[in-house]
């Protein structure tokens, strides 16, 4: 996700919103980092089942996205 300003990731809305999309994991990680050298916010998602996952982390690239602009 392109950002402009590196916003605090473990302040509201966006401690929630992660959170919520790790507990719909099935059995799986959730990583959300800025990258070090450029300006993006990465979003790692991995789970058994591959479909959940792409879901989640569109879902939360959408979501963090409308909290950073």
């Amino acid at each position: 996700v392109p950002v402009k300003v590196k916003k605090d990731l473990t302040q509201s809305p966006f401690v929630e919103l992660i959170a919520k999309s790790q507990l719909q994991l099935e059995n799986g990680r959730l990583i959300v980092r800025y990258s070090g050298t450029e300006s993006y916010l990465r979003i790692m998602v991995e789970d058994i089942n591959q479909e959940l996952a792409l879901t989640i982390s569109k879902n939360l690239a959408y979501n963090l996205q409308e909290q950073l602009f």
